[in-house]
């Protein structure tokens, strides 16, 4: 609903001056733009429009040609009291002057009503803190006028993320859920560095996030590398982060944060700009991917103790595992939420299935030794050659391509291609899901098991392995079935348990969907990392100088740097 008000900072008539450019019309003389002529208008505060809006969020944006203060003046022991009003304020430094106020009075207005502020740039496409007490205004040169993103102070988060990949894997798409989160649910300003362009990019845009595309490498590979490897990488990774201090140091982010334990780069910026780091872990790092560092294992995951505030990991079994190499208590599990939009569901995805009675398998996820798709294979072939049963299986990821001639030539010498289907990844694998009756976890080491929740909350039965992040998810005849990592005669049992069985399947796939429903919430994941990384904003880095002298074991590059 439009009204047409004249808003200032108290109840009377005031002269509106009209301008030849209508978006220059307002209670001054407008410096850029002649007047044509010049009315007397009622005027009201916004008063009665908050009061009336009590309990919700609220967004108010104040464009008034150089009377903004005047507005805020209306409103501000509702400012001072309210924590969820959120500021849009044009900064116009020659229409306030020639409303008779200095530029930096208005800045200073609303910091002392409890805001933090932030420039947004609508060329660069970003958001910067703008105004401190301790450092006071920062203001872009040559800016005419730009818009103010104002946050209470009690609540507003500026956040910078270092993210692995930008690629659209389990550990990139809990980025992008969390982001998504922290931006719309709480107004946090969420920078987000990638080491490449790619899909996740655009996600996280839409998402709200400012992103930015870095020059920056693991500290670690899938395969063993010389050691000049790691040092060439290094250099280039230490150059890149370096000449991107002054803008990070521009955004004064709050906290940062680290998602995954491949990139270290995070770690470093925050001890360098004195920052409150958080890393955010969704591996085990050997246990799972066999992942190859420069130094021993256990002294990586020193370095990441050493050099954070907090350690967030994606499960129980990842917390526990990193604790019993460290020893550290600092260590919490949060949960991941998975949104399934119903768009997804409606998309037409790939499908392999062609018998019409089959039951028909999934198992989806990076094709790789470590997440057992031998194990679904194998079980398959013992159920149609040696059991008589009209089961089919669909396998979907990106693979590694000498295990995936492994796998098709298991298939291929069994003569069962027409019942083992290979799909490349799907950036939407929500209907193939949908299509199966069973999802397979075969993983020898699964983390958490994003792929198991998403099956769940699609209320599909799921068979998992007895091992990892899995089991916080099924439980055992309750939520879905177990069986032995690497026993597929076992996993062969399980599935032919559910095709002779149909309601045990539904009951098990009932009862996933209710647990997933109600343990895996939004709450619960971007509500708790809010309240941590809120807890965080003024804690400062933790590490001294012995992340120095751990850096110094794993880069020559650290050298140069501290010198």
């Amino acid at each position: 609903v439009a009204f047409n008000q004249a808003v200032s900072n108290k109840e009377g008539y005031r002269i509106f001056y009209i301008s030849t450019a209508s978006d220059n019309c307002g209670f001054i003389r407008h410096p850029s733009t002649p007047v044509l002529r010049q009315i007397k208008v009622p005027t009201t505060t916004l008063k009665h429009v908050l009061n009336e809006h009590r309990g919700i969020p609220i967004l108010i944006k104040i464009d008034t040609e150089g009377h903004e203060i005047e507005v805020l003046e209306g409103i501000e022991r509702i400012l001072e009291e309210r924590e969820d009003v959120y500021l849009i304020v044009e900064y116009n430094p020659l229409c306030l002057q020639q409303a008779g106020h200095e530029p930096e009075e208005l800045p200073k207005r609303l910091s002392a009503l409890g805001y933090d502020l932030y420039l947004i740039d609508d060329i660069a496409r970003d958001c910067s803190r703008t105004y401190t007490v301790e450092e006071g205004w920062y203001s872009p040169k040559g800016m005419d006028y730009a818009n103010l993103y104002c946050v209470k102070k009690s609540r507003s988060l500026n956040l910078a993320f270092f993210s692995h990949s930008a690629g659209f894997a389990g550990a990139e798409r809990c980025l992008l859920e969390l982001v998504t989160e922290l931006v719309q649910d709480y107004g946090a300003i969420c920078t987000v560095y990638l080491p490449s362009d790619g899909p996740l990019v655009e996600e996280l845009k839409r998402a709200g996030a400012v992103t930015i595309v870095g020059n920056y490498h693991w500290w670690c590979a899938i395969a063993p590398m010389p050691i000049e490897y790691f040092h060439q990488i290094f250099d280039r990774s230490f150059h890149w982060l370096f000449k991107e201090l002054p803008n990070l140091k521009k955004i004064n982010p709050d906290v940062i944060i680290s998602n995954t334990l491949t990139v270290p780069w995070g770690a470093i910026a925050a001890k360098l700009l004195n920052r409150p780091h958080l890393w955010y872990i969704h591996e085990f790092g050997e246990l799972d991917h066999r992942l190859k560092f420069y130094q021993p294992f256990p002294e990586v995951v020193r370095f990441i103790s050493a050099s954070s505030n907090q350690i967030v990991a994606c499960s129980r079994a990842v917390r526990d595992y990193l604790s019993g190499l460290v020893g550290s208590q600092n260590i919490q599990t949060i949960y991941c939420y998975i949104d399934i939009p119903e768009k997804a569901l409606r998309a037409n995805g790939s499908s392999c299935f062609v018998y019409p009675d089959s039951t028909r398998l999934v198992i989806a996820g990076y094709v790789d030794e470590s997440k057992g798709q031998r194990d679904a294979i194998m079980a398959v072939i013992e159920l149609v050659k040696y059991r008589n049963r009209n089961v089919e299986l669909t396998i979907v990821g990106d693979s590694r391509p000498e295990y995936y001639e492994k796998l098709k030539r298991i298939v291929e010498i069994a003569g069962v291609s027409d019942r083992i289907h290979f799909l490349p990844f799907q950036r939407n694998v929500f209907p193939i899901v949908q299509s199966a009756d069973i999802v397979l976890t075969c993983s020898r080491n699964e983390a958490f098991g994003r792929v198991t929740l998403e099956a769940m909350l699609l209320r599909k039965t799921v068979i998992g392995t007895n091992a990892g992040g899995t089991l916080e998810l099924i439980h055992d005849g309750e939520t879905g079935l177990i069986y032995e990592p690497g026993n597929y005669l076992q996993l062969a049992e399980k599935i032919e348990c559910l095709i002779d069985y149909p309601e045990l399947r539904l009951r098990l796939a009932e009862n996933a969907y209710r647990f997933a429903k109600s343990s895996f919430t939004r709450e619960n994941y971007g509500g708790r990392f809010y309240n941590l990384l809120l807890d965080l904003k003024y804690a400062g880095n933790p590490s001294g100088t012995e992340v120095w002298r751990m850096m110094e074991s794993l880069s020559r590059s650290i050298l140069e740097v501290s010198q």
